[in-house]
């Protein structure tokens, strides 16, 4: 496959609102700041890093299972996702709400949730190589729940849900490349502590898609 590269592109944090859809930041949300890491090696693909984040960038939506949360872009489909592009979201007991694309990179692709999202954070989707230079594909949010009430529901209903939705994209994501999860999807979540980041100070990405060991299943 071919591994040319894009230039990073990150949405400038003093630009990324608009007035009627600011985005939610992690400090905008309730209870602890839950990060939440879901990864899988791939084997039997010819697909890059770089070409698997390209698939992304292109046909994001199907990945998602539409009777959890489908997602619905804002721009072009038939162009690749765009930096400040917002993508509309049907989330199983929730309803409608919204993402924006804040910094594309040649192997990740970060998200912050606009005002009226369940979470209130960001989520990147990334690319690399494990120790054994198989593929990996690693979705990884930090982010609060927007409202007490809201959290107890994400407890209790909402955390399960999530981890459907999330364990089933990267497993589409796998098919789609051509090849197939080894062992499972692993899923670890824990309370973190906040960061600049986390704050809206930076628009980084909730990890760093560089070529390394697979992380381990807690």
């Amino acid at each position: 496959m071919n591994d040319t590269q894009h230039q990073s592109e990150v949405l400038d944090p003093e630009e990324h609102d608009t007035p009627d859809e600011p985005v939610q930041v992690a400090t905008d949300g309730t209870g602890p700041l839950w990060q939440r890491d879901y990864f899988a090696s791939i084997e039997g693909t010819d697909y890059a890093p770089e070409d698997a984040l390209k698939l992304l960038l292109r046909e994001f939506p199907r990945f998602s299972p539409d009777a959890a949360a489908k997602f619905t872009r804002r721009g072009d489909p038939e162009q690749p996702l765009q930096l400040g592009e917002e993508m509309d979201i049907d989330l199983q007991g929730y309803g409608p709400c919204a993402v924006r694309v804040v910094r594309i990179e040649p192997r990740s692709l970060t998200l912050r949730t606009i005002a009226g999202h369940l979470e209130a954070g960001r989520i990147t989707f990334g690319a690399y190589r494990d120790e054994e230079s198989r593929l990996v594909f690693h979705i990884c949010s930090r982010s609060r729940i927007n409202g007490p009430i809201r959290y107890l529901g994400y407890r209790l209903i909402g955390m399960p849900v999530q981890e459907r939705i999330w364990v089933t994209f990267v497993e589409r994501v796998a098919q789609a490349v051509g090849g197939q999860v080894v062992d499972k999807v692993h899923v670890e979540t824990h309370k973190t502590r906040e960061t600049a980041s986390d704050r809206g100070n930076a628009q980084s990405p909730t990890f760093v898609a560089n070529d390394r060991v697979a992380p381990r299943a807690a």
